[in-house]
């Protein structure tokens, strides 16, 4: 069966047109980073939209808050409260201990026995900052290899939606939350091993390392080894005050057998960070400390290990671009035989077709990436959505434009027939009024025959005669 393009051409001009011009510009928007801030929100948005998970109850938080810094006189504390803390924690057997606090330089009282706590806690883990500005640890943890980062990814925005799992290529430098999920993984005898590429893998699980275009990132900063971070809510653990943990204010089992993360919760600590999860209904913004981000990242590296859930996975370039170019075409095909049906209509009508398609459509796809979300994957629901509905409205124009060149041809044409039948009608008039002049003349005589015109002489001289005068001037008839 033969296709006639010639034909189809004809029918589908306006989706032929059109769909390409849309779909070409969208991606080189996308190309030149315009839509990120767009597909920014709109994965913050889905965050917003899906509940939040379970408390984890495999993790547990120390904080620090603004009663806690009163009541111990200042932040960072000394090293025997420190002890202190970290020896009652120890004391109920946890699974590891993550220890958020840079403790780069000893404060007094107290150091030496902070030294012992620490060199008698092996499964006791701190934070250095390796990424400009640095920040040392511990000298007595480095020692003991028992050093972690606790850098952190932020986009432009200043909202944290990426994790660090090592922040150096090619250093075993594991970032907190990965450095504890490990140990614990560890004694449920699951143990990391790296595939080909260089990715980490825990149980069935492979860890993508983050690309600088992945979802809606266009050049984003993809240093280290990075992955999407997947919150599981706000307020999702177990968190208790360090005053609580002093004056054992706390269940003797609290910590059996979980991870601790002892650090700062005070926002006068400035140690918290904006997220996909920060904005709750109407109000403020709520920031997440840098302590719970790194319980994220262990919950989630846990929860993957154990195919509870697995990380938040994108489409790859070839794909996200078939998606743009498909709503594109769909959405002109659409309206094209919707709205049309091979007939011409006028641009009124077909406005209100486009805007039901452009509703249909964007719903349609805003509700399947959504639930696509709910699945674990992250896909470009702006430029689809931009590209159905910039689609439905370019058609309208692009039949406005067509009704009107239509519109403009059939007046040539008209106002030519009317000025061809105004010059008939002048050349009749004209016509009408000569033939009008001429039968209002006397016609002349006939010329007259040679016997006719002697009969005729012959009567004027008789007339003549009859009428001469006498002598004394008057006139008579001669007969």
């Amino acid at each position: 069966m033969q296709i006639n393009l010639k034909k189809v051409a004809s029918r589908w001009h306006g989706a032929i047109v059109v769909a390409p011009v849309v779909s070409l510009s969208i991606l080189a928007a996308r190309a030149l980073g315009w839509m990120q801030p767009l597909e920014l929100a709109a994965l913050d948005l889905s965050f917003q939209l899906r509940p939040s998970a379970m408390t984890d109850e495999r993790i547990a938080i120390v904080g620090a808050t603004e009663r806690d810094i009163e009541n111990l006189g200042g932040w960072p504390t000394n090293d025997w409260i420190l002890a202190a803390a970290i020896e009652k924690i120890k004391a109920q057997h946890p699974r590891v201990i993550g220890l958020d606090i840079y403790r780069n330089r000893s404060i007094a009282p107290g150091s030496q026995k902070l030294v012992r706590i620490l060199r008698s806690t092996p499964n006791l883990i701190g934070v250095e900052k390796v990424v400009s500005p640095t920040i040392p640890p511990s000298a007595t943890l480095k020692s003991l290899n028992q050093s972690s980062s606790s850098d952190v990814a932020l986009d432009a925005d200043g909202v944290l939606r990426r994790a660090i799992l090592f922040p150096i290529p090619g250093q075993n430098i594991q970032s907190l939350g990965l450095a504890v999920a490990l140990i614990y993984l560890h004694s449920r005898g699951v143990a990391p091993q790296m595939v080909e590429d260089g990715a980490l893998r825990l149980g069935a699980t492979t860890f993508k390392p983050f690309e600088s275009g992945d979802g809606g990132y266009v050049n984003a900063d993809a240093g280290g080894y990075q992955i999407l971070l997947d919150f599981r809510g706000v307020g999702r653990f177990k968190t208790v005050s360090l005053t609580d943990v002093l004056h054992d204010r706390v269940d003797k089992n609290f910590f059996r057998d979980r991870i601790v993360l002892i650090g700062g919760i005070a926002p006068s600590l400035n140690d918290a960070f904006f997220t996909p999860k920060s904005r709750r209904g109407g109000g403020s913004p709520v920031r997440t400390s840098g302590v719970e981000i790194q319980a994220h990242l262990a919950s989630q590296i846990l929860d993957t290990a154990f195919d509870r859930r697995s990380n938040i996975l994108v489409w790859n370039d070839a794909l996200e671009s078939f998606s743009i170019i498909a709503s594109s075409t769909i959405a002109a095909l659409t309206l094209w035989q919707w709205g049309r049906g091979g007939r011409k209509c006028s641009a009124t009508k077909l406005l209100y077709v486009a805007l039901a398609v452009a509703a249909i459509g964007g719903a349609g796809i805003a509700i399947g990436s959504y639930a696509l979300f709910l699945g674990g994957w992250w896909v470009p629901v702006v430029p689809a959505i931009l590209a159905t509905v910039s689609t439905a409205h370019c058609l309208v124009i692009y039949v406005a434009a067509g009704n009107l060149r239509s519109y403009v041809r059939e007046s040539e044409i008209l106002r030519s027939r009317l000025a061809a039948t105004a010059s008939q009608l002048e050349a009749k008039i004209v016509r009408e009024n000569a033939s009008s002049k001429s039968s209002q003349k006397v016609p002349s005589a006939h010329p007259l025959s040679p016997e006719q015109e002697s009969s005729r002489q012959r009567l004027k001289e008789r007339y003549r005669e009859r009428r001469e005068p006498d002598s004394n001037g008057s006139t008579f008839n001669r007969d």
